[in-house]
């Protein structure tokens, strides 16, 4: 049975990676951004869903997908090059869609453990840190 475990947890590292990998593949940035950012709310789902059955190891990989969705957000805004003062629009949909993720995994640490309340805790700040930067691009001038 723990071979069987193991297995299953091997699979779902591997369809974690399949599914950022497809978000990558897209070559406009505004809607990578976008496709990362729907990736990170379904991944809260799935991070929901295995710990209630208890798969703390499938808790935790669906958490740094979120991180890891939130960054490459972030990332693909960055590099279309657009400013985000001038060219707010997709800047301003990924920190809606940042801060909604983030509150929901603020609803997430609630309904978890307090052992295991740090790590979705750590996950809400990278999305809440990355929210501050769009925000601070969007209403500051650059010198």
């Amino acid at each position: 049975m723990p071979l069987f475990v193991l297995l299953a947890m091997l699979l779902a590292a591997q369809m974690v990676r399949a599914d950022l990998a497809d978000v990558r593949n897209e070559p406009n940035l505004e809607k990578r951004s976008e496709k990362a950012l729907e990736n990170a709310n379904i991944a809260v789902d799935e991070a929901r869903k295995a710990y209630k059955s208890a798969d703390l190891a499938g808790f935790g990989s669906r958490l740094r997908e979120v991180e890891e969705s939130a960054e490459l957000s972030y990332q693909s805004l960055q590099d279309t090059g657009k400013a985000a003062r001038r060219s707010p629009k997709f800047f301003k949909r990924a920190e809606m869609k940042m801060h909604a993720v983030a509150k929901r995994l603020e609803a997430l640490g609630a309904d978890v453990s307090f052992e295991d309340r740090a790590v979705v805790e750590a996950a809400r700040k990278k999305l809440s840190d990355l929210e501050d930067k769009i925000v601070h691009e969007i209403l500051t001038k650059k010198h």
